[in-house]
């Protein structure tokens, strides 16, 4: 994901993102912080490095994280269904969303 992001954009938007993802078997949830800083996205597990609050939280089960990354729904028809629960400041998750872009596939990874 943070290959795709638009990096002038990335740039001028710090966020933090708080993932609170359960698996049907466990009693805690595992919980990811994915840190925009700089125009560089960071995954971290835990909580945030020093201990800042996140700009918003999303709860929601292995199961349904499953599904987005498969293709088979996406992170707004969860939310709509309740399936994924948001707090916080959603706008910060949907200006979040906008950040990626499609690589270019014609994009010369080795020049002569």
């Amino acid at each position: 994901m943070a290959v795709r992001l638009h990096g002038p954009r990335a740039a001028e938007a710090g966020r933090l993102l708080r993932w609170e993802i359960t698996r049907p078997s466990a009693t805690e949830a595992g919980i990811w912080t994915l840190l925009l800083s700089n125009g560089a996205l960071t995954s971290l597990p835990g909580d945030a490095p020093r201990g800042e609050a996140p700009d918003v939280t999303l709860r929601l089960g292995r199961p349904v994280l499953d599904e987005v990354v498969g293709r088979r729904t996406t992170f707004a028809d969860a939310i709509g269904a309740g399936r994924i629960a948001v707090t916080g400041d959603v706008g910060a998750l949907v200006r979040f969303g906008g950040l990626p872009e499609r690589p270019d596939p014609r994009f010369a990874i080795v020049t002569p």
